[in-house]
């Protein structure tokens, strides 16, 4: 199932503008064949960059996935028509990617429910110090006197 659907993007779009951008043969309607390759090429660039924080494909998508889906979707559907896309249009694929980009490389998080993820499993630093929890940082010396006495 994918993030996005017709519908998602009808919802973005309006239905005319989407028809008008996925008819390729003319008819006047949206090709199903033609939706279908733009929302599965969006998925599979979403899990291409998601996969190595987050298990993909998604059960049940976020909603930033989904409008990331349907910002790319909208992308790969001006491509197939080899159309000049709005400076808005293009900056809301070059937003998608570059959230992506920023949530592969660990910048921000999605909520799906992986809160008690293991963050080795994300590729996160594990933090050590020299110190075990029984070691006290500030102690009274063998005399009594604490250690801060002379500061």
């Amino acid at each position: 199932m994918s993030y996005s659907s017709q519908a998602e993007l009808e919802k973005r779009i309006g239905a005319a503008r989407l028809a008008r951008l996925a008819d390729l043969d003319g008819d006047g309607s949206a090709d199903a064949d033609v939706l279908t390759a733009a929302l599965e090429r969006a998925d599979g660039v979403i899990d291409l960059h998601l996969r190595g924080r987050y298990t993909v494909p998604f059960e049940t998508a976020p909603a930033a996935v989904k409008e990331l889906a349907s910002d790319l979707a909208l992308y790969y559907l001006h491509q197939a028509r080899r159309e000049t896309m709005s400076a808005r249009d293009r900056q809301a694929y070059e937003d998608a990617m570059a959230m992506l980009k920023g949530l592969a490389e660990g910048r921000g998080g999605l909520d799906v429910g992986g809160a008690d993820e293991d963050v080795s499993e994300v590729g996160l630093p594990e933090i050590t110090t020299p110190l075990s929890e029984h070691d006290p940082v500030f102690r009274d010396d063998e005399d009594g006197a604490s250690n801060l006495d002379n500061y």
